[in-house]
């Protein structure tokens, strides 16, 4: 049986999971090799309790294969981070009564403290379509003007 492309990348789907342990350690090992920021390393991460992040992860299946993942991250991104001196005290005091003011809530792909990679054994332009399509439902529900 011959199975076109489009068929191929209809069995792609996506799953978010909030923790990486809801993802099989020696299934994300297959898809990160090697890597300095590993499976512990987000496990770690998980468990720290970062409070400006909300850290997720997007795997991508083909059928019940992981074949892609990425950790992704909502943070409110404040508008004002490049502003000093004299301005940046009235920003500050305004923020004071009205916290997320100059802030706009950002979904972002990768980590808060480094650079995002994607892992994937499968056809990266079907994967970076899938990840791309996911992230942008989640930024309509979240009501996140920047991804």
């Amino acid at each position: 049986m011959i199975v076109s492309k489009r068929q191929k990348r209809a069995a792609l789907r996506t799953k978010v999971v909030k923790k990486i342990t809801h993802i099989p350690a020696d299934d994300w090992n297959k898809i990160y090799p090697d890597v300095l920021e590993g499976y512990n390393f987000y496990k770690t991460l998980d468990e720290s309790g970062l409070d400006q992040f909300s850290l997720f992860y997007i795997a991508v299946y083909d059928r019940k294969a992981l074949v892609a993942a990425t950790a992704c991250f909502i943070m409110n991104y404040p508008l004002d981070t490049s502003i000093n001196g004299p301005l940046r005290r009235v920003t500050n005091s305004i923020k004071k009564l009205m916290p997320n003011i100059f802030s706009l809530k950002a979904v972002i792909c990768g980590m808060p403290m480094g650079q995002g990679k994607i892992g994937f054994t499968g056809d990266p332009g079907a994967v970076i379509k899938v990840i791309s399509r996911r992230i942008e439902q989640i930024a309509k529900k979240k009501r996140a003007s920047i991804v």
